[in-house]
C-alpha cells in the first residue's frame, strides 16, 4: 500500500471520495469513504449483511458481474445467495469492489470511524502502462503473433515508441492502450467512477440494511 500517489480528494454526495495513482504502473484506484452508522461500515466488500435478497440482480451477462459474482454462479446454491448479500453486490464500480478496510491505501495510520471501499483499475481489457521497454518487448512478440496484434497497429506503436525514447513526443497512454486495444483509465473517468459508487453507498446509507448478526 505504500507509495501511492494521492491525486485527488473531493467530497460528492456526502462522502469523502480519493483517487490513488500508481508511481510506477500509473493506474489508478477510487475510494468513498463511510462512517460509523453507514450500514456498511466494518463490512468487508465479501461479508455477506442480512437483507432479503432478490436473485434477479445477477445479471445475465458475465461482463456485467464482478468476479466474485462469477466465482458464485459457477458454484451455485449458497455461494449465489452469500453474494448478493455483501456490499460488491449491492455497489456497482468497474471491475467490482475490490477493497475495503479502515485505512486508505495512501495512509498509514487509520483513522476511528472510517471506512473505505474502492475499486481499480487493472482489469481484463485495462491497460497498465509500465516502462517503455514493456511495450518494445510487444512489439517483438507481435511479429510472431500478428492475428493478436495487427501489423498496422503494432507499425504505429514502434513509430510512436522511437518519438518517445527520442524525446518528439511525450508519453500518451490512453493512446498506447488504444494501439494495443485496452482502455486506459484517466484521472476524469476515474472521478466518475467513483462518483457512481458514491452516490450508491450514500442510497444505501438510507435503506434499512443491516450487518449479519445484528
Amino acid at each position: 500500500m505504500s507509495g501511492l500517489t494521492l491525486e485527488k480528494e473531493w467530497e460528492a454526495h456526502g462522502l469523502l471520495c480519493r483517487i490513488t495513482l500508481h508511481p510506477r504502473m500509473h493506474t489508478r484506484c477510487g475510494y468513498v469513504r463511510v462512517a460509523e452508522g453507514h450500514p456498511f461500515y466494518k463490512v468487508a466488500f465479501d461479508r455477506a449483511v442480512t437483507v432479503e435478497i432478490n436473485k434477479a440482480r445477477m445479471s445475465d451477462s458475465v461482463e456485467d458481474l464482478p468476479f466474485e459474482a462469477i466465482i458464485a454462479a459457477m458454484r451455485g446454491g449458497n455461494a449465489i445467495d452469500k453474494w448478493l448479500r455483501t456490499p460488491s453486490s449491492f455497489v456497482r464500480a468497474h471491475g467490482g469492489i475490490t477493497y475495503s478496510d479502515a485505512l486508505h491505501p495512501a495512509e498509514r495510520q487509520e483513522r476511528p470511524g472510517e471506512w473505505w471501499f474502492g475499486f481499480d483499475c487493472g482489469h481484463a481489457g485495462d491497460y497498465t502502462p509500465f516502462e517503455i521497454m514493456s511495450l518494445k518487448s510487444k512489439i517483438e512478440v507481435s511479429r510472431d503473433f500478428p492475428d493478436i496484434n495487427p501489423p498496422e497497429k503494432m507499425a504505429k506503436l514502434s513509430v510512436y515508441v522511437r518519438r518517445v525514447e527520442e524525446n518528439e513526443v511525450s508519453r500518451d497512454f490512453a493512446y498506447e492502450g488504444e494501439l494495443l486495444d485496452e482502455h486506459y483509465w484517466t484521472l476524469e473517468e476515474v472521478i466518475a467512477e467513483t462518483e457512481k459508487m458514491a452516490e450508491q453507498l450514500a442510497m444505501i446509507g438510507l435503506l434499512g440494511v443491516r450487518k449479519k448478526g445484528e
